[in-house]
């Protein structure tokens, strides 16, 4: 019990993080911005909303929001997560309906298929 004691205490003594809170705005054309990660770097990965309710997956990294874009074949994609290198990883929206996962690394979108 003590040592449980002394390790609370000193888990308690150490200073808390600190976190600073940015406005990130949206982008010309969209309505609302979501961010649904943040990693170790500071990039945000997220999603802009059009007039429509559609979701449009975004990074924010250095001062700069980019829109991801689609692969070939898709109306829209959803950001749905991101790691501490940047990749993102989300959902591919198809006209017909389908939907299918994507991986964004260094600038590339690419789709993800099972096999």
């Amino acid at each position: 019990m003590a040592v449980l004691g002394l390790i609370w205490s000193v888990a308690c003594s150490a200073a808390p993080p600190t976190y600073t809170l940015t406005d990130l705005g949206i982008l010309a054309g969209y309505v609302e911005s979501d961010a649904v990660a943040v990693n170790a770097t500071g990039q945000v990965a997220g999603n802009l909303v059009d007039s429509n309710g559609e979701a449009h997956a975004f990074i924010y990294s250095k001062g700069t929001m980019t829109v991801l874009g689609v692969v070939s074949g898709y109306l829209r994609a959803q950001a749905v997560s991101m790691n501490n290198t940047g990749e993102i990883v989300g959902n591919l929206f198809s006209a017909s309906g389908g939907i299918n996962a994507f991986s964004y690394t260094n600038g590339k979108m690419v789709e993800l298929v099972l096999n």
